[in-house]
């Protein structure tokens, strides 16, 4: 390692992923950026999993193994941020890969730029794609200072694809009550405590996510994103921070007001719609009390809360118009 190299901690958790974990670790083992630490967190697999790891480990000495009993990402995620030593983070999936030039690339920027978060864009993909050489010179992006980067989804959601300092993490980690959205929460704590954060966005797709059938009902699927927006606004309120909030409500509230119809077409008597009812509450009181969205926007959603019907009469115009998502 040089003296104007920077260490970077690759963190991979793994749990049952042995058909496609060799391509991760190779697009991570032959990146054109040799300076890394690459922790993998084996979460209680019991298929070959543990055995691949192994075999990288002997092969190559920047790689550590840490096997745990299973506990969900958000905990393996956690076990090897207490490992890492690097002065950047990354966050890789098992069954995801990257381009060659990915870390050459988000470091580069990150010191130009003196920026706290590098995100670069990703391809959703099953199949390989060609690694064709990019010249750094030709990659447009975007700085923000503060929390403005969180309007654009890619940002928001997710912490692959993206190069994290170490200082900006600091002793931040992932909820490991939350088994959905976890990531999305981190990065809502990153920006919540970090009120200067530099970021800069890459229009360039270095990482790519694998995409797989989803077994989980949509009922289940729509329960585990409730739990997600009601901690996302407990976040809200204890940082009281105006430009998280903007980023955050507007999402959330139409959010919350859409799954309660999908609820509602189950059984008007469904548990959650209470809960529901609840947490569209907070949101429009916190709207009220700090006018955080345009006025039109707030007086619209305040109808749709007091009147699930005008909603649903709402939805099905859009869809007879291709309007509603």
């Amino acid at each position: 390692m040089s003296d104007t190299e920077k260490l970077i901690s690759v963190i991979i958790p793994v749990y049952n992923t042995a058909p496609y974990l060799p391509r991760c670790l190779d697009s991570v083992t032959d990146n054109n950026y040799k300076c890394l630490e690459i922790i993998c967190v084996n979460d209680g697999s019991t298929d070959s999993s543990p055995a691949i790891l192994r075999d990288y480990e002997k092969k190559d000495s920047r790689i550590k193994v840490i096997d745990v009993p299973n506990g969900g990402v958000s905990r393996a995620r956690n076990i090897g941020l207490d490992s890492a030593s690097g002065e950047y983070i990354a966050f890789i999936d098992s069954d995801d890969w990257i381009h060659r030039q990915y870390f050459d690339i988000l470091i580069d920027f990150a010191q130009e730029q003196k920026a706290d978060i590098v995100s670069a864009d990703y391809i959703e993909t099953d199949t390989c794609i060609d690694d064709n050489n990019i010249e750094k010179a030709s990659v447009q992006y975007l700085s923000f200072n503060g929390c403005g980067a969180l309007k654009y989804k890619q940002n928001r959601f997710y912490v692959w694809g993206k190069l994290f300092s170490k200082e900006a993490i600091g002793n931040i980690r992932f909820d490991e009550d939350l088994s959905f959205g976890e990531d999305n929460l981190f990065v809502l704590d990153v920006y919540g405590k970090n009120k200067k954060l530099g970021t800069v966005m890459l229009k360039c797709a270095l990482y790519r996510y694998f995409v797989r059938e989803q077994s989980a009902s949509r009922e289940h699927f729509l329960e585990k994103q409730i739990v997600l927006y009601k901690r996302q606004m407990q976040r809200i309120e204890e940082y009281d921070d105006g430009g998280l909030a903007k980023e955050y409500i507007s999402v959330g509230l139409h959010s919350a007001i859409k799954y309660r119809r999908q609820f509602r077409k189950i059984s008007k008597k469904h548990p959650i719609i209470s809960e529901l009812n609840g947490l569209i509450e907070k949101y429009l009181a916190y709207d009220k009390k700090h006018h955080i969205l345009p006025r039109k926007q707030s007086l619209i959603n305040r109808a749709f809360a007091k009147h699930p019907g005008l909603f649903d009469f709402y939805w099905k115009a859009g869809k007879a118009f291709g309007k509603a998502k």
